[in-house]
């Protein structure tokens, strides 16, 4: 009996794992569990972090300035992971410093304290910054780094606030990782291709055709490349964009719609839905033999959303032969050479609902995630089922309409559009749909969008390159009277 749980409001699991780093002017590799937390434990409590002011003694401006926005951006960027609280001043006073028992008592669980110097290169600072476990009575993580400007200090925060996610959550962070999605500025613009990190930070535009629509954008596993549909031609066409050097090609033309790509895991095959003469079907691409078939022989109604399974053993999608869309299940199998895949057995996943569309995966390739159609109120919700399709969960209600769900890469966390205040915007909210919560773009309208990969290292993430604007399709030619 397929078993149906409904959760709104209710907190995370969370108790408390703690790494312990040695001292270092750089996080420490060696570290030794202290105590088990168990993440997915639903009787969560927060964690409560202290962040004491820094002693600023006559500094001068531009470090006070840095000083000020560090206080900022620390506690909204802990406070964004729905894992940690950050107490008030007021919360701690009394609380004697180095003096672990007396935090204690006030219930405070670890405190954070930063300082910022001038370097000696030019132009360049230095930001120290230290977290104290308060159970533990020791320092859990110590970093300094240099910076040069407001956005490289905000980039070393979320590197910071990424390493204590891994010591308390034995997950790694959310803030080196991006989102794409399809944005406008003004709300009579068409869609155009946008970049922002997950908190809404360093919004980029890749597009720039104002007249012309985008739709569906996605990342390459390795954070590379962007799929995305654009009307550039007059119609739906499919094309890819490198990240590093803007260059975009088109990937499918043929037919007289082409969207939703997505690639495998090792890049080398995109499958896309394409539209002929009434039929739509799923397609996979071959990149390097351009060479493209149907996924299956099957041509029964309309065939959207692929999406490959992160581990390559699945690829779900959503059809409508049977009346309602509804999302399917197949079992891929792949060559030697790693780019010929045949389909070994599909079947139906979902039952429950008028409309369940836009499957995404978990990162362990259990779990899909999905927008479902509440036929009462005539909004969709985003649920989760396991890779059988038991367990259904719904995760949003009664809060607007909700969809195209994407996974953090650390699978602890959903992103996903919602309409709840007016005009669709991005919301982040963790697996179990607590801590729902707005990403403020900036943007008049944000919706559709896929989380990238982790990036392998802290570098800072590479420039974006704006995707060139497409020629405008040439006027056909005139046809004679006759």
């Amino acid at each position: 009996m397929l078993r149906i749980v409904t959760r709104s409001s209710h907190r995370l699991g969370l108790t408390v794992m703690i790494f312990l780093l040695g001292v270092s002017t750089h996080v420490n590799a060696g570290f030794s569990k202290a105590e088990v937390i168990d993440i997915n434990n639903p009787q969560f409590r927060k964690l409560v972090f202290a962040l004491p002011p820094q002693a600023i003694n006559g500094g001068e401006p531009v470090v006070q300035n840095f000083a000020g926005d560090t206080a900022g951006q620390l506690h909204t960027l802990l406070e964004f992971t729905g894992f940690f609280k950050i107490i008030s001043e007021q919360g701690y006073r009394g609380a004697n410093s180095g003096d672990y028992a007396s935090w204690k008592a006030l219930g405070i669980d670890a405190i954070i304290t930063s300082k910022i110097a001038r370097s000696p290169a030019p132009g360049a600072y230095t930001i120290a910054l230290k977290a104290e476990d308060v159970l533990q009575g020791r320092e859990a993580l110590a970093t300094s780094e240099t910076f040069h400007n407001n956005r490289e200090l905000l980039t070393q925060l979320k590197h910071f606030v990424d390493r204590l996610l891994e010591i308390y959550t034995n997950r790694p962070g959310i803030f080196s990782s991006r989102i794409v999605f399809i944005g406008k500025r003004e709300r009579k613009q068409e869609g155009q291709v946008f970049i922002c990190d997950i908190d809404g930070q360093n919004v980029e535009q890749i597009t720039f055709a104002p007249k012309v629509a985008h739709l569906s954008p996605s990342w390459s596993n390795d954070g590379s490349k962007i799929l995305y549909t654009s009307y550039s031609s007059g119609k739906p066409d499919l094309y890819l964009y490198e990240v590093s050097t803007g260059k975009v090609d088109k990937v499918a033309s043929q037919g007289s719609y082409s969207s939703g790509g997505v690639f495998s895991r090792n890049g080398k095959i995109v499958a896309f839905s394409q539209s002929t003469k009434g039929l739509t079907r799923i397609l996979l691409k071959n990149l390097e033999k351009k060479e493209t078939k149907p996924l299956t022989n099957d041509s029964r109604g309309l065939n959207v959303d692929p999406t490959f399974s992160p581990d390559g053993k699945w690829l779900a999608s959503v059809s409508d032969r049977f009346g309602n869309p509804h999302i399917f299940l197949s079992q891929l199998a792949w060559g030697a050479d790693g780019q010929s895949l045949v389909v070994e057995a599909e079947r139906r996943l979902t039952y429950a609902g008028k409309q369940n569309v836009t499957p995404a995966w978990s990162p362990d390739s259990q779990k899909l995630a999905f927008a479902g159609l509440d036929p009462t109120v005539g909004r969709f919700d985003i649920f989760k089922m396991n890779l059988d399709g038991t367990y259904l969960e719904r995760l949003t209600q009664f809060e607007g309409s909700n969809e195209n769900p994407s996974w953090s890469p650390n699978g602890q966390h959903l992103v996903y559009h919602s309409n709840r205040s007016g005009a669709a915007q991005l919301y982040l909210m963790h697996k179990d749909g607590s801590s729902q919560q707005l990403i403020p773009t900036g943007l008049y309208e944000a919706k559709t969008p896929d989380w990238g990969p982790q990036p392998p290292s802290k570098s800072l993430p590479p420039p974006l390159v704006p995707a060139p604007v497409p020629a405008p399709a040439p006027a056909p030619a005139p046809v004679p009277a006759p």
